[in-house]
Protein backbone atom coordinates (compact mmCIF):
# COMPACT_ATOMS: atom_id res chain seq x y z
CA UNK A 1 0.00 0.00 0.00
CA UNK A 2 2.62 2.40 0.53
CA UNK A 3 4.32 1.47 -2.88
CA UNK A 4 0.87 3.00 -4.63
CA UNK A 5 0.77 5.59 -2.19
CA UNK A 6 4.39 6.73 -3.36
CA UNK A 7 3.22 6.60 -7.06
CA UNK A 8 0.20 8.57 -6.15
CA UNK A 9 1.89 11.81 -4.83
CA UNK A 10 4.59 10.92 -7.27
CA UNK A 11 1.82 11.25 -10.34
CA UNK A 12 0.31 13.70 -8.81
CA UNK A 13 3.73 16.53 -8.33
CA UNK A 14 4.64 15.36 -12.00
CA UNK A 15 8.17 13.50 -10.64
CA UNK A 16 5.87 10.18 -12.08
CA UNK A 17 8.09 8.60 -14.72
CA UNK A 18 5.91 7.34 -17.66
CA UNK A 19 8.81 6.15 -19.68
CA UNK A 20 8.57 8.89 -22.43
CA UNK A 21 11.38 11.01 -22.99
CA UNK A 22 9.77 14.46 -22.29
CA UNK A 23 8.62 15.38 -25.58
CA UNK A 24 4.63 16.10 -26.03
CA UNK A 25 2.58 15.04 -29.45
CA UNK A 26 1.90 12.59 -32.10
CA UNK A 27 4.49 10.16 -33.58
CA UNK A 28 4.75 9.98 -37.41
CA UNK A 29 2.98 6.54 -37.48
CA UNK A 30 0.22 7.88 -35.81
CA UNK A 31 -0.39 10.78 -37.85
CA UNK A 32 -0.10 8.64 -41.10
CA UNK A 33 -2.85 5.78 -39.61
CA UNK A 34 -5.00 9.03 -38.63
CA UNK A 35 -4.61 10.24 -42.45
CA UNK A 36 -5.08 6.69 -43.91
CA UNK A 37 -8.44 6.51 -41.72
CA UNK A 38 -9.69 9.78 -42.77
CA UNK A 39 -8.38 9.47 -46.43
CA UNK A 40 -10.66 5.81 -46.30
CA UNK A 41 -14.11 7.19 -44.76
CA UNK A 42 -13.83 10.12 -47.41
CA UNK A 43 -13.25 7.75 -50.63
CA UNK A 44 -16.70 5.80 -49.03
CA UNK A 45 -18.76 8.90 -48.00
CA UNK A 46 -18.31 11.57 -51.45
CA UNK A 47 -19.62 9.06 -53.69
CA UNK A 48 -22.71 8.52 -51.37
CA UNK A 49 -23.00 11.96 -51.10
CA UNK A 50 -22.85 12.91 -54.93
CA UNK A 51 -25.95 9.60 -55.25
CA UNK A 52 -27.73 11.59 -52.19
CA UNK A 53 -27.42 15.42 -54.36
CA UNK A 54 -28.38 13.61 -58.12
CA UNK A 55 -31.89 11.66 -55.94
CA UNK A 56 -33.00 14.97 -54.84
CA UNK A 57 -32.42 16.73 -57.48
CA UNK A 58 -34.36 14.50 -59.47
CA UNK A 59 -37.01 14.30 -56.86
CA UNK A 60 -37.37 17.83 -56.92
CA UNK A 61 -37.69 18.13 -60.47
CA UNK A 62 -40.00 15.43 -60.15
CA UNK A 63 -42.70 17.12 -57.71
CA UNK A 64 -42.74 19.97 -59.85
CA UNK A 65 -43.83 19.00 -62.99
CA UNK A 66 -46.25 16.84 -61.17
CA UNK A 67 -47.56 19.81 -59.24
CA UNK A 68 -47.73 21.16 -62.52
CA UNK A 69 -49.71 18.13 -63.82
CA UNK A 70 -52.20 18.08 -60.66
CA UNK A 71 -52.91 21.87 -61.09
CA UNK A 72 -53.71 22.00 -64.50
CA UNK A 73 -55.96 19.00 -63.98
CA UNK A 74 -58.26 20.71 -61.19
CA UNK A 75 -58.48 23.80 -62.67
CA UNK A 76 -60.05 22.30 -65.52
CA UNK A 77 -62.46 20.75 -63.66
CA UNK A 78 -62.75 23.51 -61.28
CA UNK A 79 -63.45 26.13 -64.63
CA UNK A 80 -64.98 23.47 -66.33
CA UNK A 81 -62.74 24.63 -69.83
CA UNK A 82 -60.46 22.95 -71.21
CA UNK A 83 -56.82 23.37 -70.05
CA UNK A 84 -53.30 22.96 -71.71
CA UNK A 85 -50.12 22.04 -70.82
CA UNK A 86 -47.63 22.95 -73.76
CA UNK A 87 -43.41 22.82 -74.23
CA UNK A 88 -42.81 26.55 -74.79
CA UNK A 89 -39.34 28.31 -74.75
CA UNK A 90 -40.27 31.57 -74.63
CA UNK A 91 -43.27 30.99 -72.00
CA UNK A 92 -45.78 33.08 -74.16
CA UNK A 93 -46.67 30.76 -77.45
CA UNK A 94 -46.51 26.68 -77.86
CA UNK A 95 -43.47 25.92 -79.63
CA UNK A 96 -41.93 22.26 -80.89
CA UNK A 97 -39.56 23.08 -78.03
CA UNK A 98 -39.00 20.43 -75.41
CA UNK A 99 -40.46 20.63 -72.05
CA UNK A 100 -37.39 21.34 -70.82
CA UNK A 101 -37.22 24.62 -72.09
CA UNK A 102 -40.60 25.95 -70.15
CA UNK A 103 -44.20 25.50 -69.63
CA UNK A 104 -46.74 27.21 -70.33
CA UNK A 105 -50.26 26.27 -68.91
CA UNK A 106 -53.03 28.17 -70.10
CA UNK A 107 -57.23 27.81 -70.33
CA UNK A 108 -57.99 26.93 -74.21
CA UNK A 109 -61.08 29.00 -74.81
CA UNK A 110 -61.67 28.19 -78.17
CA UNK A 111 -60.26 24.50 -77.98
CA UNK A 112 -57.51 24.61 -80.80
CA UNK A 113 -54.35 23.94 -78.76
CA UNK A 114 -52.58 27.15 -79.17
CA UNK A 115 -52.29 30.09 -76.61
CA UNK A 116 -54.02 32.62 -78.42
CA UNK A 117 -54.81 36.22 -77.17
CA UNK A 118 -58.83 35.13 -75.67
CA UNK A 119 -57.09 31.97 -73.83
CA UNK A 120 -56.08 33.06 -69.81
CA UNK A 121 -52.19 32.30 -69.04
CA UNK A 122 -52.25 30.60 -65.50
CA UNK A 123 -48.88 29.65 -65.62
CA UNK A 124 -45.25 29.43 -66.57
CA UNK A 125 -42.69 27.67 -65.46
CA UNK A 126 -38.74 26.32 -66.42
CA UNK A 127 -38.11 23.68 -64.09
CA UNK A 128 -34.56 23.32 -62.93
CA UNK A 129 -33.17 20.54 -64.86
CA UNK A 130 -29.40 20.65 -64.66
CA UNK A 131 -27.99 17.32 -64.60
CA UNK A 132 -31.21 15.86 -65.58
CA UNK A 133 -32.70 14.95 -69.05
CA UNK A 134 -36.70 14.56 -69.57
CA UNK A 135 -37.69 11.98 -72.10
CA UNK A 136 -41.42 12.38 -73.44
CA UNK A 137 -43.64 9.73 -74.88
CA UNK A 138 -44.72 10.34 -78.42
CA UNK A 139 -48.26 10.79 -77.36
CA UNK A 140 -47.62 13.93 -75.24
CA UNK A 141 -44.34 14.93 -76.99
CA UNK A 142 -45.31 18.57 -76.82
CA UNK A 143 -48.84 19.27 -75.17
CA UNK A 144 -50.78 17.64 -72.62
CA UNK A 145 -54.68 18.68 -73.04
CA UNK A 146 -57.15 18.56 -70.02
CA UNK A 147 -60.84 17.75 -70.58
CA UNK A 148 -63.27 19.93 -68.45
CA UNK A 149 -63.84 16.57 -67.00
CA UNK A 150 -60.41 16.27 -65.99
CA UNK A 151 -60.02 13.54 -68.29
CA UNK A 152 -56.66 13.99 -70.79
CA UNK A 153 -56.57 13.16 -74.96
CA UNK A 154 -53.48 10.84 -74.92
CA UNK A 155 -51.88 9.28 -72.09
CA UNK A 156 -47.56 9.17 -71.48
CA UNK A 157 -44.76 9.03 -69.96
CA UNK A 158 -41.97 12.13 -68.60
CA UNK A 159 -39.07 9.97 -68.07
CA UNK A 160 -35.92 11.81 -65.56
CA UNK A 161 -32.88 10.46 -66.37
CA UNK A 162 -29.48 11.47 -64.59
CA UNK A 163 -26.37 10.00 -65.11
CA UNK A 164 -27.06 6.95 -62.65
CA UNK A 165 -29.01 5.71 -65.71
CA UNK A 166 -31.93 3.28 -66.46
CA UNK A 167 -31.88 1.91 -63.27
CA UNK A 168 -32.73 5.44 -60.98
CA UNK A 169 -35.18 7.03 -63.48
CA UNK A 170 -38.07 8.06 -62.09
CA UNK A 171 -41.33 8.49 -64.45
CA UNK A 172 -44.63 10.68 -64.29
CA UNK A 173 -47.32 8.73 -65.97
CA UNK A 174 -50.42 10.54 -67.82
CA UNK A 175 -53.71 8.32 -67.89
CA UNK A 176 -56.18 9.14 -69.38
CA UNK A 177 -58.65 9.31 -66.59
CA UNK A 178 -55.90 12.52 -66.26
CA UNK A 179 -54.57 11.19 -62.78
CA UNK A 180 -50.64 11.88 -63.16
CA UNK A 181 -48.75 9.76 -60.51
CA UNK A 182 -45.19 9.39 -60.04
CA UNK A 183 -43.39 6.06 -60.81
CA UNK A 184 -40.58 3.75 -62.22
CA UNK A 185 -42.48 2.07 -65.28
CA UNK A 186 -43.60 3.67 -67.65
CA UNK A 187 -47.51 4.37 -68.96
CA UNK A 188 -47.16 0.92 -70.86
CA UNK A 189 -45.96 -0.83 -67.25
CA UNK A 190 -42.59 -1.52 -68.61
CA UNK A 191 -39.32 -0.67 -67.97
CA UNK A 192 -38.06 3.27 -68.16
CA UNK A 193 -35.21 3.55 -70.00
CA UNK A 194 -32.79 7.06 -70.70
CA UNK A 195 -31.54 8.46 -73.99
Amino acid sequence: MRHFLQAAQQFNTGQFNTGQSGTKGYSLIELMITLAIIGIVAATAVPSYRQTILRNHQNAVLNSVLSELHFARNEAVKRGITTVICASSTLDTCDASAFTRGLLLFVDHNDNRQFDADDIRLRAFKPDFTNTQLAVSTAIQEKIVYRPTGLTEESGTFTLCDERGATAAKSIIIHLSGRAQASQQDHTGGDLSCP
